[in-house]
C-alpha cells in the first residue's frame, strides 16, 4: 500500500494519465500498468469545484510486474456519487509523448 504524502494527502499517489474522457456519466481514464494493474489498485478522489465535481485518480497498489502497457479504467457517476450529467473535471496530470520526424526519419 502507498502511504500518504502528508497529515490531510488521501492514501496513495496521484497517477499520472495518457488520456480521459468523461462520457454518457462515465469517466474513463487510461493509465500505464507493468501487467498488473486492477481497477481496485487505484482510487477515485473527488473534490468540488465552482458548479462542477473534480476527479483525482490516485495510486494505492504499486504494480511491480514486468509487461509495461496502459489500460483504460472507468467509474460510473453512480460508483462516484454524482448525479447523472453533472459537470466533472479530471485533474492528473496527463503523459504526452510526441512522435515527431526530421528528414522523414523517426
Amino acid at each position: 500500500m502507498i502511504a500518504p504524502q502528508g497529515p490531510s494527502e488521501p492514501l496513495g499517489v496521484v497517477e499520472p494519465v495518457y488520456g480521459a474522457a468523461v462520457a454518457g456519466d462515465v469517466a474513463v481514464v487510461r493509465v500505464s500498468t507493468n501487467g498488473c494493474t486492477r481497477k481496485s489498485d487505484l482510487t477515485p478522489h473527488l473534490s468540488r469545484g465552482a458548479g462542477k465535481a473534480i476527479l483525482t485518480v490516485r495510486r494505492t497498489q504499486a504494480d511491480t510486474c514486468n509487461q509495461p502497457a496502459q489500460l483504460s479504467l472507468q467509474w460510473t457517476f453512480e460508483e462516484l456519487g454524482l448525479e447523472p450529467g453533472a459537470m466533472l473535471q479530471v485533474a492528473n496530470p496527463v503523459v504526452v509523448r510526441y512522435e515527431y520526424s526530421v528528414g522523414g526519419q523517426r
